[in-house]
């Protein structure tokens, strides 16, 4: 099955226009000793996060939920363009604590702010 891209139809938009953060890590254990600096070694790579947001139009929002749901079944990865080093990378979208994929805010009529958190797969 190939990987879906991100909408571009409709003039979905391509990178966030709202809001963009970027969480990079490792899994780090760190032990603490009886004295001097806490003993750190690297355990893995966890993922890196980000938190989009965009403005969506009534009609972009319809296509978002059905993306969502139709191309990913909820959990699939997609092809995104990321937006700090314009390379397009693999993601999937991280339900929030209480299983939501996204939440809606109005902002004018015909017009909504959404955001979404997306882990960088490898």
């Amino acid at each position: 099955m190939a990987i879906p891209n991100w909408p571009t139809a409709g003039n979905f938009p391509q990178s966030p226009q709202k809001g963009f953060s970027e969480s990079i890590g490792v899994n780090v254990i760190r032990t603490q000793t009886d004295m001097g600096p806490a003993k750190q070694r690297r355990r893995s790579r966890r993922p890196s996060t980000m938190d989009v947001s965009f403005i969506l139009t009534t009609a972009q929002t319809q296509t978002l939920e059905t993306f969502i749901n139709n191309d990913l079944q909820g959990v699939n990865r997609f092809k995104f363009t990321h937006p700090r080093l314009y390379t397009t990378i693999d993601v999937r979208i991280v339900p929030q604590s209480d299983g939501e994929f996204f939440k809606l805010q109005y902002l004018a009529p015909g017009y909504w702010q959404t955001s979404l958190k997306l882990e960088v797969l490898p």
